[in-house]
């Protein structure tokens, strides 16, 4: 979808199109702000939305420590 295109909607338009890629775009706020949310959404390959990533732990646990086995006698 090009910006042209997203610029042509409605915010009632803007809103449904957000939701079906499952993001939800508040009606309240200026229809610029919801374009900008929009553009970032359907122009962009970056995800428009933050995901945390957890960060390793130092040392790789074993099968028995991950899954709290009781080690071996």
């Amino acid at each position: 979808m090009t910006e042209k295109e997203l610029k042509s909607m409605s915010k009632d338009e803007l809103e449904l199109l957000c939701k079906d890629k499952g993001v939800k775009l508040d009606k309240k706020l200026k229809k610029s702000n919801l374009l900008s949310k929009a553009i970032a959404l359907f122009t962009s390959t970056k995800p428009a939305v933050k995901q945390t990533v957890k960060k390793a732990t130092a040392a790789k646990l074993t099968f028995r420590e991950q899954y709290g086995i009781l080690p071996k006698k």
